[in-house]
């Protein structure tokens, strides 16, 4: 709902007043999903920007603690809300910056 309250303020010339219909979740849509298993977190590094997860002949030490068990999931990632950190992603969007 932030992201389209987002979009409706930046881009629609009716501005925060843009309709939103809510059409809830469609057949076979998840509401959370794991984005990195427990598995999977066990060859991770992470730095600043990016985690990255390598493959398992190219073993590095992990630098993701997390107790065993743990999973990255869509649920307990940062959800970001704030209009103008949306809008600069917005405006990222495509162009090779948009991790910065």
């Amino acid at each position: 709902m932030d992201l389209a309250r987002a979009m409706c303020k930046k881009y629609s010339p009716m501005g925060e007043e843009h309709p939103i219909e809510i059409v809830g979740i469609r057949p076979g849509e998840k509401i959370h999903e794991v984005l990195v298993n427990e598995y999977e977190i066990q060859l991770a590094t992470e730095d600043e920007k990016f985690m990255t997860i390598h493959p398992e002949y190219r073993r590095l030490p992990a630098t993701v603690v997390r107790p065993n068990g743990y999973e990255y999931t869509s649920e307990n990632t940062e959800r970001i809300s704030e209009f103008a950190r949306l809008s600069s992603l917005l405006d990222a969007a495509g162009n090779d910056d948009l991790y910065i």
